[in-house]
């Protein structure tokens, strides 16, 4: 648990902005909010389950918890969870390399609004013991930005 909670807080730091400035466009709490899944063609609301890495599959996030109760909850600007993530070491190659996965952090952030008309969060910055990172997860179609109200 002090890890996530160390986890956590390194990844507040490094965190980009919830929202790209100069959108018309703006979101509340009571739009649903997806995160593109299924190699990122599909869509899920509150997932359990986030591809990382759409193309090749090589990072993924399973049994994901978004934290109830903080200001940073699943529907804002930035949602807060605990995950177990899954990279692919790629050594010698990624189609022979062996996967590390740990308990780590992951936070949902960037929301769009899709050509499909949905909100989707579009970065997903993550962190366990053995790296962190940052990722685009928007989905495979033209998406434009928002900004919170």
């Amino acid at each position: 648990m002090t890890v996530l909670i160390t986890v956590l807080a390194m990844l507040d730091v490094v965190a980009p902005a919830c929202a790209r400035p100069g959108s018309r466009a703006t979101i509340s709490r009571h739009h649903r909010i997806y995160v593109a899944n299924k190699h990122c063609r599909g869509h899920t609301y509150r997932p359990e389950n986030v591809s990382l890495a759409c193309r090749y599959y090589n990072l993924f996030a399973t049994e994901v918890h978004f934290f109830p109760g903080t200001s940073d909850v699943y529907g804002s600007p930035k949602a807060d969870a605990s995950a177990t993530i899954h990279e692919n070491e790629c050594k010698p190659s990624c189609a022979s390399g062996r996967f590390i996965s740990e308990k780590g952090a992951l936070i949902l952030t960037r929301i769009v609004r899709c050509k499909d008309g949905l909100l989707y969060y579009s970065r997903a910055d993550y962190a366990f013991p053995e790296g962190q990172g940052k990722v685009d997860i928007e989905p495979r179609e033209r998406c434009s930005s928002v900004r919170a109200a």
